[in-house]
Formats: structure tokens, C-alpha cells, sequence
């Protein structure tokens, strides 16, 4: 048997709640966890014992009288209402009065709404002068209201501003790069053009080693030296010139042999023309055993204009590796098997000569030999190699950059440069290694120009450790850049605050939605899906205000519907502090469920309805109207299986089907004052109940339901305590 919201709830005669009288609605009780913490009115505490004890005896009677003396005065006034109406041909249509419902009657009773015809009389009164002030405030009030309990929309808020200002800003400067984009282009451009340049010119100056090792290779005139020569310190080699400074050796007797220089000069030079290098390659070595031997030319006056020139004669005897200023760069050439360019390096020739070359930068390459040949030196980490020794290029610095034309290339653009190099050299003060940053060439406007206005670019040079600062006279930043930053950060702030506001907005429909249908019925409705769900095992609670009629019948409207919203709302607060959801009310009929939506065990269930039942008869103990009434109750639970749903999409509404809730009905309708009744199966669930135990009363009346059913024992809860503790929650 279904239970939607166009069914009657079986009730007592004189309390019957009409088909015509349901309320609708449904209250989401799974998004609070409030309690119901709600004292007695002032005036109910007035009330007397005595009074309260003398209300129970005499219910029935003043609900009977009550009723009679509202029907009769609802009687005089229709049939006065009538016999002045010139639409009503007779009263012979006019249905029976005592047949008439409460709420039916009170339509009918035209002078009971004058109150609310005045207070509606002044709300409109005061509209005109409150309403800016009152929405305000109260749009203030829930949007704070909101935001607390719904953090996620400040975050999402804070997350889009954050995003926005990304967005903003980066389009901004992307906007402001597009400006200064071509001159930053142009800049790079002219760097890398001049790194390539020098990358060129550096790899014409190691070509010629590759040719002159191979020279030393195959020549058998040359292949003795590494061993005449010998290693530093051992007995019958070359000897150092100086004990204490061990960076060359005495190689008198064997690099001086002139057949071998002669053959060497003749190699040297052919290698040294067909480079081209006229002023930028000034000399050519061998070094056996990492010792220089053998340089061409000797006294180079060719590449120089008297009178100056470069005497090679002070590096013969120069022992690279023992040198701590070109022992890693010899290291290094032997560990990677590859050429390496050294530099800016002051030379050791000649120091009393004219300074020819004041920087100089060498390149140097390994010359490896076979093992069998016994060729044999130790790098500096003590690891050995089979090779015969270096071949060297001696680099004019100051000819190789004043062909490249850098300076008039940066300054014909409006731009100024710093071309530096990073170089890991020995500290023979610290004797460590350390970075040194070497400036290898500068604009002459380079140091009135702030660093920050440089932007570097890397250099393809050899060894890939060449960088040139760039920047332009007159800046690269665009103008109206900063009011285009400014402009950007206001959008940003009111894009957000309008997201801010419309999250509340969504989020207050969304609670209003979910407060009215449960969550899985939303996402099947928003889904075009058909909303029904079977639960094998709930518990259903319904009770009923004994006694409301008579006790409404001298109220106002406004003053029923005050009295109904204070005493439901705080039996909501206890349906959501016990987990249950409430399906509606009907006039003074309260139905919840426990285990639909949310599916949850069938003890569990049980419980979460019978502590809400208890709970609310304890609220109802305390609940007094604003004339210091009690209120009675009767109510009724029943477990069993049912089915769920919404039928339609205008206005829908959770409704549950089934015999259950034709059982839990029969359960309330039949149930005691302030009493709560039970079924059986509703009483063997509480006996698995999983944290409290219940105590209960067996009824003596069996509950027939109208089919002619008898559905066996039924109980009254009478109250509960928790496992293993002796504190009573009783009714």
C-alpha cells in the first residue's frame, strides 16, 4: 500500500487529518549536526502540576467540547455567510459542518484571519521604507551563513581571483613582452651571431692540433721525446729547473735538437698558413710527457708589428701538469678525450718582452698512442693514460675580438654588452679550485646601465661556458605597462567578488533543493532518470498531536502556524541530530524514516527512530505555546521493506510506498497518550540495537488493521540507556 503526499494518515475521530490539509515538504537532515537544546517558556514554567496532571484526565472531554462549541460558531457563520450571497441559490449544496476537517473550517471562518490581515497591512506599511536595509541584511547574514559552513566557495573564490590575476597578469605581460619582443629578439640575434662567430674561430684553432698530432704519430723523428723527456722527479729524466717551484724542467739536451725542430718548424708552419688565422693563432706546441718541447715559430714577429712580437722561447720546459694553473684543463682534455679551449690566460713567455699577446686563450688536445707502445701519463687524480703527451694553440685574444667587430655590432643597435666567461681556476693562495668570472669584452656604456636592465644569453662558444649581458640604451619595457597591470588586478577583484556571490547564491539553492529532495534523487532527476528505490529493511515513525483540534480552535491562523513551525522546528533539530530523515508533515502529523535515503542496518535504523522518538516525547514534555498550553502526543514505528520515489517533475517530492507505512500509521492511531508503540518487528530490531539498550511495555490491545489483520504484539518504548552504563533516556 503507497503512502504519497495525497494520502490520507489514519487518525482518531477527531483528530483526522484531511486528504485536502497536507503540507508540503521534506527537510534534509544530513547536512547539520545541531541538537535541540530548548527550555520550557516562561510561562510554562507558571503552569502548575496540578494543571498539567488535570489536562491528561480531561483531554478527550475538552477536545469534545472544544470542537462542539468551534462547530457551532463555524455553523452560524457559514450559514450567515450564505443566506447574504447572491451566488448561492440555497444551502441544500453546503456539505455537513461536523463533517467538515479543521483546516476546512478555519477557511470558512472569515473573522479568525483579521490578525493576519493586519500584519500583512503592516508589513506592506513598512516596505517601502525597510526594504533596502532588511534584504541587505539579510543577504549579508546567509551569505556569511553560507560561507561558513560551505568553505569551498572561498577557496573557489580565493582559487579564481588567484587564477584571474594568473590569467590577467600574464596576458598583461605577455602583452608587454609582444613590445619589447622584437628588440629582445633582435638583441639575442646579434649575441648569437657574435657566439658563433667566436665558436668558429676557436674550432679553426683546434683543427690544427688534430693535424699536428697525426704528424706526431706517424713521424718516428718525434716519438722518443715522451721518453727522454721522462717523468718529473725519476732518475735520469729531465730535472726540474727550480726544487721549490715545480712547473718546469730542464730540457736542454733534447728539445734543442735541431734536426727535430727543424722538421717540426717545417710541419708547424704548413699547419699554421692553411689555418688562416693570421694574429689570432701566434703559436703551435708539442709536449711530450705533458712538457712542452717543441713551438713554432720560436720568435714570432710575423703576426705582430714591430716592435712588437712574441718570444716562445720561456714556455719550452713548461710542464702542464704540475703547473697548477694549466693542470686541470690538461686533466680535463685527457679525461674526456676531446679538445679543450682554456682561458683568458696571461702567458709565461718572454715576461720581460713587449706585451704582444696580454690574454691569451689555449687550446689543447690529447695525443693518445697505442698501450703496446708504452707511452705512459698520470692526470691529476692519479689515473693513467696511454697517451704520448699535448698539442697546443697559443690564442691571440685581443686580435680574435677585435675581428669579430662586437663592439660596433652592439652599438650601431643602441646596445651595450659584457661578454664574461666563467672559469674554474687554482688558487695557489687558497690552493683550491675555485669559479672566476673573467670579462672578456665590454661596451664602453656598459656601466651606466643598471644590472637589472641586462638580459644574458648563453653562448654556443666551445665548452659552453660564454655569456654575453645585453641591453638597450632606451629600456625594453613597454610604457603602458603598468597602467595595463593595474587595470588587469581591478577586473581580477570584481570577477571574483561576482563568482563569490554567485556561489552563495547556487549553494542556497542547492541546500533549499537537497532540504526538499535527498541527494541521490537529485542526481537521477538532473539525469532525466526515473527516481525509485527499494529498501529491504527501514523503520518509519509517524506521530499526531492529541487533542489539536479543540486546542486550535479558539487560535488565530498566524497563531496555529507559530505554534506548529516552534514545535516542528525544534523536532527537526532533534531529526537531524539523530540522523533520520523526515519525509513531511500533514497538518499536526509528524512522518520520519531511518534507513532511506541513506541505507544503514535494520537495528541501526530502529535505534536512530526510537532514541528521536524518545527524544521528542521529552521535547514535547517541555514545549509549551505561547498561552502556556501543553501539547500531548501519540506516536507509532514500524520496520519492514518499501519502496521510494518521486512521481512528476512539478514540484517533486520524496514520497515512500508500501505496507509499512500503512502499519506505522495503524501503530500511532492506536497508540496511548504520550506513548510510543512499537511493532514486533520494530521491537526484535531494538533488541540487536547496536549502542543502546530499550526498555518496553507490552501493549494489552492487539493493533487490528482495517483489512481485518491482526498484527500481533506490540509494545510501548519506554526508554533506553546506553551499553554498559546505567543513564536512562526515557520519554
Amino acid at each position: 500500500m503507497a503512502m504519497n503526499n495525497n494520502e490520507d494518515v489514519t487518525k482518531s475521530s477527531s483528530d483526522a487529518i484531511p486528504a485536502g490539509g497536507l503540507s508540503e515538504g521534506t527537510t534534509s537532515n544530513n547536512k547539520e549536526d545541531s541538537t535541540a537544546d530548548l527550555d520550557p517558556s516562561p510561562r510554562a514554567r507558571r503552569t502548575s502540576a496540578a494543571s498539567r496532571g488535570s489536562a491528561g484526565r480531561s483531554s478527550v472531554t475538552s477536545a469534545e467540547s472544544g470542537s462542539t462549541n468551534f462547530l457551532r460558531r463555524a455553523s452560524d457563520l457559514v450559514l450567515k455567510r450564505f443566506s447574504t450571497t447572491e451566488h448561492r441559490q440555497s444551502t441544500s449544496s453546503i456539505p455537513s459542518l461536523p463533517g467538515l476537517d479543521f483546516w476546512t473550517r478555519m477557511a470558512n471562518d472569515d473573522g479568525c484571519w483579521d490578525d493576519v490581515k493586519d500584519d500583512d497591512d503592516f508589513v506592506h506599511e513598512q516596505f517601502s521604507f525597510k526594504l533596502l536595509y532588511l534584504r541587505l541584511q539579510f543577504s549579508l547574514k546567509q551569505g556569511y551563513q553560507t560561507v561558513v559552513s560551505h568553505p569551498y566557495i572561498g577557496f573557489a573564490a580565493l582559487l579564481c581571483l588567484f587564477a584571474l590575476l594568473a590569467v590577467s597578469l600574464a596576458t598583461t605581460v605577455l602583452l608587454a613582452n609582444q613590445y619589447k619582443e622584437t628588440k629582445i629578439s633582435n638583441a639575442q640575434d646579434v649575441a648569437l651571431d657574435t657566439g658563433l662567430w667566436f665558436r668558429d674561430q676557436l674550432d679553426k684553432s683546434i683543427f690544427p692540433l688534430f693535424a699536428l698530432g697525426n704528424f706526431v704519430k706517424e713521424m718516428t723523428i718525434f716519438q722518443d721525446l715522451p721518453f727522454l723527456i721522462g717523468k718529473g722527479g725519476e732518475p735520469g729524466s729531465a730535472p726540474y729547473r727550480n726544487d721549490t717551484v715545480l712547473t718546469h724542467r730542464n730540457v736542454s739536451g733534447i728539445c734543442d735538437n735541431v734536426t727535430k725542430m727543424n722538421e717540426f718548424n717545417r710541419i708547424a708552419k704548413s699547419i699554421k698558413d692553411d689555418a688562416n688565422m693570421d694574429g689570432v693563432l701566434v703559436a703551435l706546441n708539442i709536449a711530450p710527457a705533458s712538457v712542452v718541447c717543441l713551438a713554432y715559430p720560436m720568435l714570432n714577429t710575423e703576426d705582430f708589428t714591430p716592435p712588437l712580437y712574441l718570444n716562445n722561447s720561456g714556455a719550452i720546459g713548461h710542464d702542464l701538469l704540475k703547473d697548477p694553473k694549466r693542470r686541470l684543463a690538461a686533466s680535463q682534455t685527457l679525461k674526456f678525450f676531446k679538445p679543450t679551449v682554456a682561458g683568458p690566460r696571461t702567458l709565461v713567455q718572454c715576461p720581460d718582452c713587449p706585451p704582444a699577446v696580454r690574454m691569451a686563450f689555449i687550446a689543447m688536445m690529447p695525443i693518445f698512442m697505442p698501450p703496446e707502445m708504452g707511452y705512459n701519463i698520470t692526470a691529476d687524480d692519479g689515473a693513467s693514460y696511454s697517451a704520448y703527451g699535448f698539442a697546443s694553440a697559443i690564442i691571440n685574444w685581443e686580435r680574435l675580438r677585435d675581428q669579430s667587430d662586437i663592439f660596433q655590432r652592439f652599438e650601431s643597435r643602441g646596445m651595450q654588452f659584457e661578454l664574461y666567461k666563467v672559469d674554474h681556476n687554482f688558487n695557489t693562495t687558497t690552493n683550491q679550485y675555485q669559479d672566476i668570472t673573467s670579462v672578456l669584452a665590454k661596451s664602453a656604456g656598459a656601466d651606466s646601465i643598471g644590472e637589472s636592465n641586462f638580459f644574458n644569453v648563453s653562448l654556443p662558444t666551445t665548452n659552453n661556458n660564454w655569456t654575453i649581458g645585453v641591453a638597450y640604451n632606451d629600456g625594453v619595457e613597454a610604457p603602458w605597462f603598468p597602467w595595463a597591470l593595474a587595470v588587469s588586478i581591478i577586473l581580477s577583484i570584481v570577477l571574483s567578488v561576482l563568482l563569490f556571490v554567485i556561489l552563495i547564491e547556487k549553494q542556497q539553492r542547492r541546500e533549499l533543493l537537497r532540504q526538499i529532495i535527498p541527494d541521490q534523487a537529485i542526481k537521477k532527476l538532473q539525469q532525466k532518470q526515473v527516481v525509485v528505490d527499494k529498501f529491504n529493511m527501514v523503520t518509519l515513525f509517524q506521530s499526531d498531536i492529541i487533542g489539536y483540534t479543540s486546542m486550535s480552535a479558539e487560535m488565530t491562523p498566524i497563531k496555529v502556524m507559530q505554534m506548529l513551525n516552534s514545535f516542528y522546528n525544534g523536532v527537526d533539530k532533534l531529526a537531524i541530530k539523530h540522523g533520520v530523515y523526515k519525509i513531511k508533515t500533514i497538518g499536526d502529523a509528524y512522518i520520519c524514516i531511518a534507513g532511506c535515503p541513506d541505507v544503514c542496518s535494520g537495528p541501526d535504523g530502529a535505534e536512530r527512530i526510537a532514541l528521536f522518538a524518545l527524544d521528542m516525547m521529552e521535547f514535547t514534555t517541555n514545549f509549551r505555546t505561547e498561552e502556556g498550553d501543553e501539547i500531548s502526543l501519540r506516536a507509532g514505528i514500524h520496520s519492514g521493506e518499501l519502496v521510494a520515489g518521486i512521481v512528476g517533475f512539478l514540484r517533486p517530492q520524496y514520497t515512500v510506498f508500501g505496507d509499512t507505512s500503512t502499519v506505522a500509521s495503524k501503530m500511532e492511531s492506536s497508540s496511548k497518550r504520550m506513548k510510543i508503540q512499537c511493532s514486533d518487528v520494530t521491537w526484535r530490531l531494538l533488541q540487536d540495537a547496536p549502542h543502546y539498550n530499550f526498555m518496553f511495555q507490552e501493549a494489552k490491545e492487539q493493533v487490528q488493521m482495517e483489512d481485518g489483520r491482526i498484527k500481533g504484539k506490540t509494545w510501548f518504548i519506554e526508554g533506553a540507556n546506553l551499553l554498559g552504563k546505567k543513564d536512562i533516556i526515557s520519554k
